[in-house]
């Protein structure tokens, strides 16, 4: 009787507690072909957890939107919408503009649209700390050919960036790009291109001329242009004195 009712007061197997499991992290175990080290084999027998997700959800899709997104009510920092457009815009490179470059001349050789050509570099969107660099070389790029309407028009190209309002380059930038043009680079090329001379004041400074006032080219002559421009300067206002002289001879034989 005592067995039975002890019996009884036990509960069914079936309602015990279950009995607890050692169930190892992720990424606890030791790589295929590696043993355990020492003393730790029997952890061989028990089984590994599996993460319940994956880094990929906490990366792709909205969720990755919603959870780079601010809290409500929190506003951004003074400034840090304008580094965040300027760090997300595309980054300049020199080097492919030069080869983009190349091509517009290119093609500037061959169906002689000044525009087109201009409008392809104010879609490159020149930063202007590198404007008269680019500048300086496009006149560089001028003088330097030897065909005579391809170096024409490369220099109405050089005088377009400048032109327009608002131009393709900045003024100021381009009047630098010009005094270091005239100042610097003109000596030290004028042994390699024979007819600097003669380019330079038939070619270059009218077509500069239609853009830029005398005052931001004359003091950036070098000298041997300067004597040249005089010349020509003093020539042209002998011609125009002979020009009024002709002019008023022949109003006056016409009235008599």
């Amino acid at each position: 009787q005592q067995q039975q009712q002890q019996q009884q007061q036990q509960p069914p197997t079936s309602l015990q507690a279950p009995r607890s499991v050692l169930v190892l992290p992720p990424g606890f175990r030791p790589p295929p072909g590696l043993a355990a080290p020492p003393g730790l084999a029997f952890l061989d027998e028990y089984p590994t957890a599996t993460p319940s997700s994956t880094s990929s959800s906490y990366i792709s899709g909205e969720e990755e939107e919603e959870w780079l997104q601010p809290p409500p009510g929190l506003q951004p920092p003074p400034g840090f919408a304008a580094v965040a457009a300027a760090a997300a815009a595309p980054r300049f490179s020199q080097v492919a503009f030069r080869r983009e470059l190349v091509q517009i001349l290119d093609a500037l050789t061959w169906d002689s649209n000044t525009a087109r050509a201009v409008q392809r570099v104010r879609a490159a969107a020149v930063p202007p700390a590198v404007q008269d660099v680019e500048f300086l070389d496009v006149l560089t790029r001028a003088v330097e050919t030897a065909n005579g309407a391809v170096r024409r028009k490369t220099i109405a190209f050089a005088a377009g960036l400048a032109a327009g309002r608002p131009s393709a380059f900045e003024r100021a930038q381009c009047v630098k790009g010009v005094a270091t043009f005239l100042s610097e680079v003109c000596p030290e090329i004028r042994a390699e291109v024979p007819m600097l001379t003669s380019i330079l004041c038939s070619e270059v400074l009218p077509t500069l001329r239609s853009v830029f006032a005398p005052a931001e080219l004359e003091p950036h002559l070098p000298a041997f242009i300067k004597a040249n421009v005089q010349r020509q300067d003093a020539a042209q206002q002998q011609r125009r004195r002979w020009q009024a002289a002709s002019s008023a001879a022949a109003a006056a034989s016409a009235s008599a």
